[in-house]
């Protein structure tokens, strides 16, 4: 439980502020640290790899509000691990990430987040590979995101999710042709603030073909099937079908550029009649540019649509929102132990079956200096906003975040 200064007696706040700060001190000299940083992104041997950050930070908007804007204080600890195995041609990942923050004043605001992952895959023969993944969340919704409640709940939402997949590929980059098979399903189930309407299955399948014109390109043709099954009684059902056409390009086109680009027809059918279906473009673009070996650019885009929940506290919900997204990550060293990193995403959000848009700008920034290959510094700043066509729903906020960071990378 966080040390609430705030609420104590003036004479003793400065007392406690004290406290606060040398306990944060002692915990960061003391703990052992791990965290999928920014920099554990390259390729690891295999091994066990454990970190954790440990940061402060402060918001001025931690409400995500138009009008009830508050400030507040936050420690964050967010733990991970990793741990790689080969055997034979086989490999196995184990992987954990966490997040849990505390804030000073807003007890409400508090979330203990944990995800655990398992991805296994076997190289059966010189054109089989078999990819198996599953994963369990322990997770919150953020206010003010894309799809979140309009009726602000006293708590934090909060959900558990379970998932798996199985992927088929039969022949390897360098044939002529390849071909993939996968299933999907997710289990998702809302814990808190009497949400069990929003309890939710998604199972799909996907086939995908990829021909080679070239040593480093290749043609794709993709077809996605997708039921979206709520699981409880609610007072409008909200089940629906989902289908993806898509055909594209696979590049490496040269040492610098790698990427993906896939644009098609989307579609989602809710099962309801009176409820509005969505018919339309979609597209899927990744591309990673690294111009120099110190310096990397990734650029992902998307269009999709997603779920929405039911809302007592309007007249008419949507059915559905559709999400164009635009995001470039770069990553820049400018010596070995100084590094940048920067990160910019707009989101248009328009919604079924109501005449409601908005409008997100998300941007951070953060420098990381290496004092030791097993200790870094971080200091990151972050800014949201959304500019909604309904009143009330705008927002600015501006958050600082002050970290320590100890990786095992040996």
């Amino acid at each position: 439980m966080a040390l609430r200064c705030k609420k104590m007696p003036s004479k003793h706040q400065v007392m406690c502020k004290k406290i606060k700060f040398r306990s944060l001190l002692s915990f960061l000299a003391v703990i052992l640290c791990l965290s999928f940083s920014n920099a554990i992104a390259e390729e690891l041997d295999p091994g066990f790899y454990p970190a954790l950050s440990v940061g402060y930070a402060t918001t001025d908007n931690v409400f995500m509000s138009d009008g009830n804007e508050r400030s507040d204080d936050a420690l964050v600890i967010a733990p991970s691990l990793l741990y790689k195995m080969l055997f034979g041609k086989h490999s196995l990942d184990f992987t954990y990430i966490g997040e849990l923050t505390s804030f000073d004043t807003y007890s409400t605001e508090d979330y203990n987040d944990n995800r655990a992952d398992a991805e296994l895959l076997l190289d059966l023969t010189r054109r089989l590979d078999v990819t198996l993944d599953a994963g369990y969340m322990w997770s919150h919704e953020n206010r003010g995101v894309a799809g979140s409640r309009g009726s602000t709940p006293r708590d934090l939402d909060t959900w558990e999710q379970g998932s798996a997949e199985a992927k088929v590929t039969y022949g390897r980059r360098t044939s002529i042709a390849q071909i993939e098979v996968s299933g999907s399903f997710l289990d998702r189930k809302y814990t808190n603030n009497r949400q069990n309407e929003r309890d939710r299955e998604r199972a799909g399948g996907t086939i995908a073909l990829y021909y080679n014109i070239s040593s480093k390109t290749s043609l794709l043709l993709e077809g996605s099937y997708i039921t979206v099954d709520y699981v409880n009684d609610a007072s409008i059902n909200l089940d629906s079908t989902e289908t993806f056409s898509l055909a594209g390009v696979r590049w490496e086109a040269t040492a610098k550029t790698t990427g993906e680009i896939k644009i098609g027809y989307h579609t989602k059918n809710m099962d309801e009649e009176y409820l509005e279906d969505f018919e339309g473009g979609s597209y899927f673009v990744s591309l990673l540019w690294e111009p120099k070996p110190y310096s990397q650019i990734t650029l992902e885009a998307s269009r999709r649509t997603d779920e929405v929940p039911y809302d007592e506290s309007v007249a008419v919900n949507p059915s559905y929102y559709v999400r164009d997204s635009v995001s470039v990550y770069w990553k820049h060293s400018f010596t070995e132990k100084f590094i940048s990193y920067a990160d910019v995403a707009i989101h248009k959000v328009e919604y079924g079956g109501i005449d409601q848009t908005e409008d997100y700008f998300n941007t951070w920034f953060e420098l990381e200096y290496r004092l030791r290959d097993w200790l870094r510094l971080g200091a990151k700043y972050k800014y949201d906003s959304r500019d909604s066509s309904a009143a009330g729903l705008d927002y600015v906020a501006n958050t600082f975040l002050l970290k320590v960071t100890l990786v095992n990378e040996d």
